[in-house]
């Protein structure tokens, strides 16, 4: 057997629950994508899945890394902006049977203290982490101290996970790979088309924006503008 999957093998026939914790500045269908395709590589091992729950960064953190030229969104806008894409990537078939809801912000634990507690909330449950490989890079050596932790990292874009005995890398969907927030925050401050976010999420994002433009004037000055499409599932 393979010691880098011996512990994802044995999870056949369990119940997993899936913890996937973001920044969510704004959140898009990356994200989203991520935690689809953790999931249905548990399904293919034969694991049950439960449920994915998302957290979200502190109000602290997420100002942490708050600069003039994008909009510096609250927990709250958050949160709602995470609903949507939850909403939106369902019509675009994922999750399919599976319980998907907001867990939370983090505590100065962080995602390894949110990770603890959904585990002590669901015994019954083996919970999982599910991350793109950027967060593999931060955090392996934290996580590799941590018994019985595991996750599934789902590769995006050019960042690639590596294989540990408590890290299973999957591939993940090469249309979403290059979606970021950053460039989502960009492209909607310069009026132009976003991609990468369902429409409930978008347009909900966009209406922030141009909020946000009417009470404090964004530094490049750009106009801000809505782009309707009709409310269909388009993964870009």
């Amino acid at each position: 057997m393979d010691t880098t999957t011996a512990a994802f093998d044995a999870l056949k026939g369990m119940d997993v629950s899936l913890l996937v914790p973001l920044t969510g500045s704004p959140t898009h269908l990356g994200h989203m994508s991520v935690a689809n395709q953790a999931s249905e590589t548990l399904r293919d091992k034969g694991a049950i899945v439960k449920g994915i729950f998302f957290c979200l960064a502190s109000e602290e953190y997420a100002q942490s890394k708050a600069s003039a030229d994008r909009v510096n969104l609250t927990l709250q806008e958050r949160i709602e902006i995470l609903q949507c894409n939850i909403e939106d990537a369902k019509e675009c078939g994922f999750f399919q049977n599976i319980q998907v809801t907001y867990y939370g912000p983090e505590t100065r634990s962080g995602h390894t203290g949110q990770y603890d507690k959904l585990q002590k909330e669901f015994p019954a449950h083996k919970v999982l982490l599910a991350a793109g490989a950027d967060l593999q890079a931060r955090m392996n050596s934290h996580w590799s101290k941590r018994p019985g932790f595991l996750a599934v990292v789902v590769n995006r874009g050019d960042q690639t996970g590596t294989n540990e005995p408590n890290c299973l890398v999957v591939r993940g969907q090469p249309e979403l790979g290059q979606v970021s927030s950053s460039k989502i925050q960009k492209d909607a401050i310069r009026g132009k088309e976003i991609e990468g976010m369902g429409q409930k999420a978008k347009s909900l994002f966009q209406a922030i924006v141009i909020e946000s433009k009417s009470s404090t004037n964004l530094s490049n000055g750009a106009q801000i503008r809505l782009q309707e499409k009709p409310s269909t599932c388009a993964l870009m």
